[in-house]
């Protein structure tokens, strides 16, 4: 764990976004806050296909809700995708629109 006793993890999956806060205690780790979103990122998306203009958006919405619910900012994270980004012929029209640079 970090120096601050916290990190953070989201998961960028073809269908849900979860984000996980752990903060560790003196004994154990403790789930600080627990949450998934309903973003459908790989709606209509076939091998070699492009992301949906829709799919993205609604990817980025997500993102933005999660950063400022949680403010995600100040806070160490990590982020991992599925297949949904390997898939596509356009996975920059989504990571680089991201707002996770840290």
């Amino acid at each position: 764990m970090p120096s601050n006793n916290s990190a953070c993890g989201l998961d960028l999956g073809s269908n849900t976004f979860s984000f996980t806060e752990l903060r560790q205690k003196e004994d154990s780790i403790e789930i600080v806050h627990d949450t998934s979103l309903a973003v459908r990122l790989s709606q209509g998306l076939t091998k070699g296909g492009k992301l949906n203009t829709a799919a993205v958006t609604r990817g980025l919405i997500a993102l933005k809700k999660i950063s400022e619910k949680y403010n995600t900012r100040k806070k160490p994270i990590r982020a991992v995708s599925t297949a949904v980004l390997r898939m596509a012929a356009n996975p920059d029209s989504f990571v680089w629109e991201t707002p996770y640079e840290n």
